[in-house]
C-alpha cells in the first residue's frame, strides 16, 4: 500500500514542492507530451507536486521521469540554470520520484530510480538517498517473499551503497544485515548468513539487534539439523514470541529462511560487486519495465 509523500523534505524543487499549481493545469501538462518537452524543469516539478497532492502519484512520477531524464538537462542547454546547479536537481528528481513511485506501490521501479541516485559520484544527501533506499529494499524484501534470491539482490545492494556511500544510522546498517542473512540462508546461502550473523553477535553493540541475531541463529541451527528436540522447540517458541517488538521486517525474511531449510544446494544470486558505483550492475530498461 502507497504510503503519503513527505513534503517537508529540503531540496532543490522544495520551494515549488510548495507552489500552487492548478491540478488542471498539471493534469493537461502530464496528458501534453509536447508541452512537456517545452517546460522549464521548475514547472515540472511543481506540477508533479500538484499531481502527487491529488493522489495521483504515478502521474507525478511520469513527470519526475521527463524532469530527471531530459528536462534539467533541456534547463542547461537553454541556460536556465549552470552546471554547478544540474546535480544537484538530477539528485533531488531522482529522490522525488523514487518516493512517488514508492508511494504508487511501485516498489521494484522505486527501487531502481533511488539506487541510481545513490550511484552519483556527485550526491549531496547522502543520508536521506540511504535511508529511502533501505526502506524501500526492506518493502520490497517483503513482497519477494517466496523468492529469496531476489530479496538477497535488492538487500545486498543497499549494502553495498551504504559500503560506498556512507550515511545510515549501525541500526539501520544492521537491520538490513540481518534480514540480508535470513535472506541468504533462504536462498541456500547458508554459510554466508551464519558467517554474517555471527558477526552481528560479536560485534554488534545494539542489545536488541544482537539479539535479533542470535535468534536467527538459533533457528537456523534448528532447521538445519532436521531433528527438532522438545527442549529447543520450546525455545524457539519462546523466541518467536518474545522478539523486540520493532524486530520490523524479520517476518517475511525468516519465513523465507525457514522455507529453504534443508536445501543448501539450492542457488541463489552471485556477489553483487560494486564496479565502479553501479550497485547490482542493473538492466536499468529492464528493472523500470521499459
Amino acid at each position: 500500500e502507497g504510503r503519503s509523500v513527505d513534503r517537508s523534505r529540503r531540496g532543490a524543487f522544495s520551494e515549488l514542492a510548495q507552489a500552487a499549481l492548478p491540478l488542471s493545469d498539471a493534469q493537461l501538462l502530464l496528458t501534453n507530451a509536447a508541452g512537456r518537452r517545452r517546460c522549464p524543469g521548475m514547472q515540472l516539478a511543481a506540477a508533479a507536486a500538484a499531481l502527487s497532492k491529488a493522489g495521483d502519484h504515478l502521474g507525478a512520477a511520469d513527470l519526475l521521469f521527463e524532469l530527471r531524464d531530459f528536462g534539467v538537462e533541456r534547463d542547461v542547454l537553454e541556460r536556465r540554470i549552470d552546471f554547478s546547479e544540474a546535480a544537484g536537481r538530477c539528485e533531488e528528481a531522482s529522490l522525488l520520484l523514487g518516493q512517488e513511485l514508492q508511494s504508487a506501490g511501485q516498489l521494484r521501479a522505486a527501487w531502481t530510480a533511488i539506487l541510481a541516485a545513490c550511484a552519483e559520484p556527485q550526491l549531496q544527501d547522502r543520508r536521506r538517498a540511504l535511508e529511502l533506499l533501505a526502506d524501500v529494499s526492506l518493502q520490497l524484501s517483503d513482497r519477494y517473499l517466496n523468492e529469496p534470491s531476489k530479496q538477497v539482490e535488492v538487500l545486498e545492494a543497499a549494502l553495498d551503497a551504504e559500503l560506498v556511500v556512507k550515511g545510515l544510522s549501525s541500526d539501520r546498517r544492521e537491520e538490513l544485515e540481518i534480514n540480508l542473512a535470513l535472506s541468504l540462508q533462504g536462498a541456500g546461502r547458508s554459510e554466508e548468513s551464519s558467517r554474517l550473523l555471527g558477526k552481528l553477535v560479536l560485534g554488534s553493540r545494539n542489545q536488541r539487534r544482537r539479539q535479533q541475531a542470535e535468534w536467527a541463529m538459533m533457528v537456523h541451527k534448528v532447521d538445519v539439523s532436521g531433528e527438532v528436540s522438545e527442549s529447543a522447540r520450546a525455545l524457539r517458541e519462546l523466541m518467536e514470541a518474545n522478539r523486540p517488538p520493532d524486530s520490523l521486517r524479520l517476518g517475511a525474511a525468516g519465513a523465507s529462511a525457514r522455507a529453504a531449510s534443508g536445501s543448501a544446494g539450492r542457488q541463489g544470486v552471485g556477489g553483487l560487486g560494486i564496479p565502479g558505483l553501479q550497485f547490482g550492475g542493473l538492466d536499468w530498461p529492464a528493472a523500470l519495465g521499459i
